[in-house]
């Protein structure tokens, strides 16, 4: 019989408050609380001390900076922020809002609060979070709850994508309606509806939708489960093609059909009679738009398991060249931390990762796993590091002072549900400390984009200026591998960030910059307080690299070349 474990209202009370403060609380569990507070004196306080803390740490607008010297002139504005807090939190249920509202009274105003809440007030306009315009941006798209994807792109073999694009989708990425264009190499998507179009190159083809592709240059081969699937081409000679198994050749001065399994049914853009095909059989429309009958050849086609097995190729040789790359930047003396993830001994036996620049920089020779688990790259034989639960994250430790700074990582985000979704962040938030995380502020149309929080020491007074990076991950891309990177150069006082290896976002940093990051943690983060506001990263990363020095645009873009 399995024995169900006591429950502990202490532990209770701790989960509670963690959702209190990063605002995912629901109705019954925010009554809950409020009982445990009326009925423990003093966890009250414990509450509003965490409150003030995750506000401090939470690295939000409140516009321009103000110099106050008086208690006085801000107790009025702090009270009215958090009153603004707990009304936004009632609003949660529309039938309870007299109930929230209780639990607002009684939490602001449970003996000794006040006084906290007026130390906050002088604490609060001493470290004044702001934000900082940048020089260069790219714009990216939106994230939206809503997605227009049709496909996902299953696996490319060799693609060489044309300038043409914009972005080069990766593999595992949505495919939305649209115009595809490559100079080479194959690809294969899987629709929703569930057809399997397989394009080699040169190949320009337009989604029109989920259920119709437009081809104009390339070979095109088509299963569908059934001969009822929707799902059908076209062409400049043929309005709708459509069959469980077809191939469609374009890269000939005159085109071909093949049918290559049960009746392919297509129907010329100059009439509207449809032409049946048997297996084995195929027309070529000649120069002078005349139809000739021919033998359907599957020499040209690629199964999908043919596209698999290239695929598969494919990825061996990628790891071999990612393998040479890592070697060459090993005897970079500026890289202090590399961890590929690779060591599957130490990670499972000691809760180890090693750091491979160890033994160039005096850095420490390996972090500590804390949860987490060993999970697959983007290859076979690659590994990634795995981070689920609010628990998992790996310690590192940078005692070195460091005057410049990049950081590039290889990752998977597979979820932002949390506000702020740690990458790599420095305990705490003092003088130097950097926290480099995944937003999810829906309000400010935030969602999915970068940011790069510094903390600026001056005498009597902190100031946290974030330095936020386009909208990277929305609907379509999470789920599939990027590189990030960014870069501090504290002798140009710039910040940048690069997606991919392309820089997104360049800023002028107003103010001198110092990197103090001793204890640093990937993945999540600790507060050195008992409740701490929950910014843990969901995903993989694959490979982390951290230099003591700005590298240049073409660096960062040689980083990401080492994954092909």
């Amino acid at each position: 019989m399995i024995k169900m474990s006591e429950f502990d209202p202490v532990q209770d009370a701790e989960m509670l408050i963690g959702k209190f403060i990063s605002r995912e609380i629901d109705e019954e569990e925010g009554m809950r609380l409020l009982t445990f507070l009326k009925d423990n004196p003093g966890w009250d306080q414990k509450l509003y001390e965490q409150k003030y803390l995750a506000d401090l740490l939470a690295e939000t607008s409140r516009g321009p900076t103000q110099e106050l010297s008086e208690v006085d002139e801000v107790k009025s504005e702090l009270l009215d922020e958090l009153y603004r807090h707990y009304e936004k939190v009632s609003d949660f249920s529309h039938n309870s809002k007299g109930r929230w509202r209780t639990l607002t009274i009684l939490l602001a105003c449970s003996a000794g609060i006040l006084v906290l809440v007026i130390t906050a007030l002088v604490h609060a306009f001493f470290f004044i979070p702001k934000f900082s315009h940048p020089t260069q941006v790219t714009v990216l798209a939106p994230f939206t709850e809503t997605s227009q994807a049709v496909a996902v792109l299953s696996y490319s073999v060799d693609v060489k994508w044309s300038e043409s694009m914009e972005s080069a989708p990766q593999v595992g990425a949505a495919m939305l309606t649209g115009t595809y264009d490559f100079q080479s190499g194959v690809v294969m998507t899987k629709f929703y509806c569930g057809a399997t179009l397989i394009a080699q190159g040169p190949c320009r083809m337009e989604i029109v939708s989920g259920e119709h592709v437009s081809c104009f240059q390339g070979r095109f081969s088509v299963e569908t489960t059934d001969s009822t699937n929707p799902f059908h081409l076209s062409s400049r000679d043929f309005s709708s093609i459509k069959g469980k198994k077809f191939l469609l050749d374009l890269s000939r001065n005159e085109p071909e059909l093949h049918s290559l399994s049960e009746a392919t049914e297509s129907i010329r853009t100059d009439s509207t009679q449809s032409i049946k095909l048997h297996a084995g059989k195929g027309i070529r429309i000649e120069k002078t738009g005349r139809e000739t009958s021919i033998s359907a050849d599957g020499t040209g086609y690629l199964s999908s398991d043919r596209v698999v097995a290239l695929a598969e190729s494919v990825a061996a040789r990628n790891l071999e060249r990612w393998k040479k790359s890592r070697e060459e930047w090993l005897r970079d003396p500026s890289l202090c931390l590399f961890f590929d993830f690779q060591s599957e001994t130490d990670i499972r036996k000691t809760g180890r990762v090693t750091n491979l620049a160890a033994s160039h920089t005096g850095a420490p020779g390996s972090a500590t796993l804390v949860g987490g688990r060993l999970g697959d790259g983007r290859w076979p034989g690659k590994n990634s590091l795995e981070f689920r639960t609010v628990s998992d994250r790996l310690l590192v430790s940078i005692p070195e002072r460091l005057t410049d700074i990049t950081l590039s990582v290889s990752l998977r985000a597979d979820e932002i549900e949390r506000n702020l979704n740690s990458i790599f962040m420095t305990e705490a938030f003092g003088k130097g400390a950097l926290h480099w995380q995944i937003l999810n502020n829906i309000d400010n149309g935030e969602r999915g984009a970068v940011r790069l929080g510094l903390c600026e020491g001056r005498p009597g007074k902190f100031q946290a200026d974030n330095f936020d990076a386009p909208v990277v991950f929305n609907a379509e891309t999470l789920g599939t591998w990027v590189r990030l990177a960014m870069v501090l150069d504290t002798e140009r006082r710039t910040v940048s960030h690069y997606l991919d290896g392309k820089l997104l976002v360049r800023y002028d940093v107003p103010f001198e910059m110092h990197i103090d990051l001793n204890k640093a943690e990937m993945g999540n983060w600790s507060s050195d307080t008992p409740v701490n506001p929950i910014r843990n990263f969901v995903g993989c990363f694959e490979e982390f690299m951290l230099f003591s020095r700005a590298l240049s645009d073409d660096e960062v873009g040689l980083l990401h070349l080492a994954i092909p």
